[in-house]
């Protein structure tokens, strides 16, 4: 789904959603991201949180943050200021430390104030500095940023304590979602600690049609089997086929993701797994897609893998908000 602020001020309906056009039905999950934090980004993401309440859906956060150290973008390629330690600087006792703290007094503003239309604070799953194991975000692990793993974990405990015990903030639960590995050991190499983590996650994306699924599904026994040792829900935070992969690749969903969970007999120990989403350049016809909208060639197999008993939709989900009288499924 994607909105203008203008939408939202006007109360404008939000069938923005390809995985409604093709099946009927709203997905399980929303994810939303409050990026930079503008105003206008936050106005429109409270207004679909508020909207996917109402429809009982579950809500996911992810925080694409600007770099409070140079003020500019998240991705390191379009950073051209002095990145290095950008961690180490954010930390209490770094140069840059207020102007951090100044972000996330930001970010515990809109969360506790994020109300559905009963006046009850919505619950969200907040999943701050994800794939910091890769090398392309200014809190991930590369030469140029020089950040460490401890001073990681530390910016992660920063964050949880300063939400939840700082500001009292209790309708979050906290993800942690590294990317792909180079080794399975490194799973917990990032990890904060139990008492800052509810679901343990993970990014993957098959990056062309020779992935092979059984790296999926190892990837997911790897994230399941911790999650059931430390009593966590387990998650795929972000999964997908690269490159507009599925404009070929027209049984992906069913064959690389279904048939994976499946087989596995995963569908029991996974609580959701998060597409990413689908935008087009304005002006300009370039698209990047990851699930099928109406009439896309592979429109055919999204209903196949909607119409399978293991998936669920925001019509099948557990009543999360039992205040609300749910509508729109």
């Amino acid at each position: 789904m994607a909105h203008e602020t203008h939408q939202v001020d006007a109360q404008q309906p939000d069938e923005l959603c390809d995985i409604k056009s093709v099946t009927g039905e709203y997905p399980a999950v929303l994810g939303l991201d409050i990026g930079s934090l503008a105003d206008f980004r936050l106005h429109i993401a409270a207004y679909l949180a508020k909207k996917a309440a109402n429809r009982g859906m579950v809500i996911t956060v992810s925080w694409h943050a600007t770099n409070p150290v140079t003020g500019n973008s998240f991705y390191l390629s379009k950073d051209n200021g002095d990145v290095l330690h950008s961690i180490r600087r954010i930390l209490p006792g770094g140069d840059h430390h207020l102007n951090f703290t100044k972000q996330l007094d930001v970010v515990a503003h809109w969360l506790n104030h994020l109300y559905d239309s009963h006046g009850k604070r919505i619950p969200v799953i907040f999943r701050p500095f994800h794939e910091m194991n890769g090398n392309w975000f200014w809190w991930g692990t590369n030469s140029r940023t020089q950040n460490t793993a401890h001073e990681y974990i530390l910016l992660y405990r920063y964050v949880v304590e300063f939400l939840r015990d700082r500001k009292r903030i209790h309708n979050v639960l906290y993800a942690y979602s590294p990317g792909k590995l180079h080794n399975h050991s490194d799973y917990l190499k990032f990890y904060p600690g139990d008492r800052y983590v509810d679901v343990l996650g993970m990014d993957f994306y098959y990056s062309d049609h020779n992935t092979s699924p059984n790296t999926f599904s190892d990837y997911i026994r790897l994230v399941t089997g911790y999650a059931l040792s430390k009593g966590k829900m387990a998650a795929i935070t972000e999964i997908g086929l690269s490159d507009n992969g599925i404009n070929t690749q027209r049984t992906f969903w069913t064959e690389k993701v279904m048939n994976v969970i499946k087989s596995g007999n995963f569908h029991h120990k996974l609580a959701y797994i998060l597409t990413w989403q689908n935008v087009c350049s304005n002006p300009g016809p370039q698209c990047t897609i990851f699930v099928p909208y109406k009439g896309h060639p592979a429109e055919a197999d999204l209903l196949t893998f909607y119409h399978d008993g293991v998936t669920v939709f925001s019509g099948d989900v557990p009543q999360f908000y039992p205040h609300i009288p749910v509508i729109g499924k």
